[in-house]
């Protein structure tokens, strides 16, 4: 075991040779300067004004000691070469913090340092505090180069759900990494990175029996985690926090419902997650990912049941439903702290609340909206909840974070500020889908479709309930591709509005299947607007049937997805309509979308055409009663067309579709420049148009994820061709990064 002093410390000046080889005085001497590569929190002088040492048995709270060597750590930088390292001897350690406030925040680049996960614990002892905050961290001044923060060797922990605060934050502190370490036990938030938290490096960690194992939220880019094992997720020692845990202990009997929360929350751009396990989802689910151009690769998800209990949470929604709140109280049109029913799943949260606010001048991150508890979509109809609003009106706010107090605390109120009655609803605004997903060459079972009359399904895809504060969903999936609708921020398709759309490719997974659709074994579930590319080594297209759904299900032997069909009725909506989805299957060679109604592929994959067809494109319409399709329209290589029959001829209940290929546009100028528009005309086969085509014809176009859209189209038919003409209509350049795909739909 190390020395219990301060180890290669020097006192250069008045400091004696013996001072030197003991390890030299805790406080720098008069006209002294220190230099410490460690500082070893347990040095008796730390305790002079904290009655004794920092006691390494536990036995005694040692958290004004730690302040103290902290302090001493802040003033040994040296100039050019960054300030020492906090060092834990083995041993046990306990902190608390003063209600809110963490036991320990470090305000500067300062690392610490244990003698091993396995022989260095600091536990944390307070119910509201967090154990440890690196809160704006500065630099090291001259020092060449960066000042990274490195925690290693150590393991940080609570008490169960006693302590609520959570384990680790890290606040608009850029740079650093985490290794060897283990965080345990806590009914707060394990590892939580806020605001411009950005270039950090998380690997060989063990996160166990937390609340909310991982929280990365704001403008948390390029941060990456490797080698982290979640166990059992959602749980605090004997206390779990899921929706099938009333009272903290797991249903024994009754309905088990999906619930929307993840162990891992991850937002960003370029982030990335590998090498790891989430494991078991029986509390709350795998990961949620709001992030754009990131992954999750070799990762273990499952959810084994223990004793007999379905599984019914996923493993990856990306990004899945977005958290919602209501005020508990009325608030005035200037109030700008908001008492929540529950702050603990909000992801922008700092436990602190004098720290809440810190993140306010990103106005990129926290937007959130405010609604009437009848809110419904660009309603005019007068709300009854508040008075002088209509249901249509929302208030968009400017959070700073949430936090341990359990209010949103406002960095900035709406231009046209409404008072705001108990009950009103408060939602995050959705994140930007811009950019790929990439899910690959993970074990994906959290899943298990096992029920019995004890333990009957609660999984139902589109019933919408209101009995807790986040997405009213209860929709089961294995992977869950799109923003869920709610109705709020995140209006239903049958609201004729487009969310982001978010392109997830989904690549060489082990997916488990067994279950049925309602529940959800082994499925991809399209929630909102999503496009799902899957790449696994599949076997060729085998099953493009549901009789009931035409268009919304396909499956080939190893994957399976259902395209979610939200019910007349569903929020403000009245007509039926599924998510703007588009699957595609690059093994199979075919790509459809059940809201545009078309179906495209290569017939080389598909042995019920002709070999006359080989290497060709066809698009599919399906007649609405019947489960496969009965039309089919084949372009060959030269881009010529011809019909295809198959089976019984039936009247057209689908619209016909022509796809407008190897168009070479990539950009559009302005509208009212030269060059805002271009046109191609288009072979249309043995497929005759009205010779008023421009009103029988629809054009929709499919750009790129990512891609700035300020471009409509319009039709001119002849009967044998069209023409269809592209123009931009805004005052930005449209830019593709390859051609659009244009589709033209005939209307029966």
């Amino acid at each position: 075991m190390r020395s219990v002093l301060l180890l290669c410390m020097v006192c250069v000046g008045a400091a004696t040779a013996d001072a030197q080889r003991a390890g030299s005085s805790a406080e720098a001497q008069p006209g002294t300067s220190p230099i410490a590569s460690l500082v070893n929190v347990t040095d008796p002088r730390f305790g002079a004004n904290c009655g004794g040492a920092a006691d390494p048995l536990g036995h005694r709270d040692s958290t004004c000691q730690i302040r103290a060597a902290i302090r001493f750590a802040e003033g040994a930088r040296v100039p050019g070469a960054g300030y020492p390292v906090l060092y834990f001897p083995h041993g046990v350690y306990h902190v608390a913090g003063e209600g809110y406030a963490s036991a320990l925040t470090l305000a500067h680049a300062i690392s610490i340092q244990g003698d091993g996960a396995s022989s260095t614990v600091v536990q944390n002892t307070s119910p509201h505090g967090a154990l440890l905050t690196y809160l704006k961290t500065d630099g090291c001044g001259d020092k060449p180069g960066p000042c990274p923060i490195t925690v290693q060797g150590i393991t940080l922990a609570g008490q169960g759900s006693t302590t609520t605060g959570g384990l680790v934050e890290i606040d608009s502190s850029d740079t650093g990494s985490m290794r060897n370490v283990v965080l345990s036990q806590t009914g707060g938030i394990a590892l939580n990175l806020q605001g411009s938290s950005e270039r950090w490096y998380f690997s060989d960690m063990e996160i166990q029996k937390s609340r909310w194992p991982v929280v990365l939220e704001g403008d948390t880019n390029e941060d990456y985690f490797q080698r982290v094992n979640v166990l059992q997720p959602g749980n605090a020692g004997d206390y779990c926090y899921g929706l099938n845990c009333p009272g903290g202990k797991l249903l024994t009997q009754g309905a088990w419902r999906s619930d929307p929360h993840s162990a891992v929350f991850l937002d960003g751009d370029n982030v990335h997650w590998t090498d790891s396990s989430i494991k078991s989802t029986e509390s709350i689910g795998g990961m949620r990912m709001a992030t754009t151009t990131s992954s999750v690769s070799h990762t273990y998800f499952e959810g084994f049941p223990w004793g007999g209990q379905p599984r019914v949470n996923h493993s990856i929604a990306a990004p899945g439903a977005e958290e919602l709140g209501h005020l508990t109280r009325a608030i005035s049109a200037s109030d700008l702290d908001f008492p929540v029913d529950d702050a603990n799943w909000q992801p922008l949260f700092v436990n602190d609340p004098t720290q809440a606010r810190m993140n306010g001048t990103h106005s990129y991150v926290n937007a959130y909206g405010i609604f009437p508890s009848d809110y419904v979509w660009h309603s005019a109809e007068p709300s009854r909840a508040v008075p002088g609003i209509t249901r249509g009106t929302m208030e968009m706010v400017q959070v700073g974070a949430f936090s341990g107090d359990g209010q949103a605390h406002l960095y900035k109120r709406g231009a046209n500020a409404v008072a705001w009655p108990a009950g009103s609803v408060i939602e995050q605004a959705a994140p930007n889908g811009y950019g790929v997903l990439r899910i690959e060459e993970n074990h994906i079972n959290s899943m298990d479709p096992f029920f019995s009359a004890r333990y009957p399904s609660g999984c139902n895809d589109t019933e919408q309930r209101t009995s807790w504060t986040s997405s009213p969903s209860e929709m089961c999936g294995e992977i869950i591709a799109g923003l869920v609708p709610d109705g709020y921020m995140v209006p239903f398709p049958t609201q004729d509005y487009v969310h982001n759309n978010f392109t997830i490719d989904v690549v060489d997974n082990s997916i488990f299947t067994g279950g049925s659709e309602q529940d959800g074994a082994g499925w991809i579930k399209i929630a909102g607007n999503a496009t799902v590319r899957i790449n696994q080594g599949n076997l060729p297209l085998r099953t493009f049937v549901d009789a009931a759904t035409a268009l919304r299900t396909y499956s080939n032997g190893t994957t399976r997805v259902q395209v979610v069909n939200w019910p007349a009725g569903t929020g403000a909506g009245t007509r039926t309509g599924s998510a703007l989805a588009y699957v595609e299957d690059a093994s199979a060679g075919f790509r459809f979308s059940p809201q545009e109604h078309f179906y495209s592929a290569e017939v080389m994959h598909d042995g019920t055409l002709a070999h006359q067809y080989l290497g060709s494109q066809c698009w599919y319409n399906t007649a609405q009663a019947t489960a496969s399709p009965d039309k089919r329209t084949c372009a060959d290589a030269g881009g010529q067309s011809a019909p295809v029959e198959l089976g019984r001829t039936h009247a057209l209940d689908a619209p016909a579709r022509f796809v407008v290929r190897d168009w070479q546009v990539n950009q559009l100028a302005p509208r009212g420049t030269s060059g805002d528009c271009q046109a191609r005309q288009q072979n249309t086969g043995a497929v005759r148009l009205s010779t008023a085509a421009d009103a029988a014809l629809v054009v929709n176009i499919v750009p790129n994820p990512g891609a700035q859209v300020m471009a409509s189209a319009a039709v001119e038919g002849d009967g044998t061709s069209m023409t269809v003409r592209v123009c931009n209509t805004g005052t930005a350049p449209a830019r593709w990064t390859d051609p659009p795909l244009i589709t033209v739909t005939q209307l029966p």
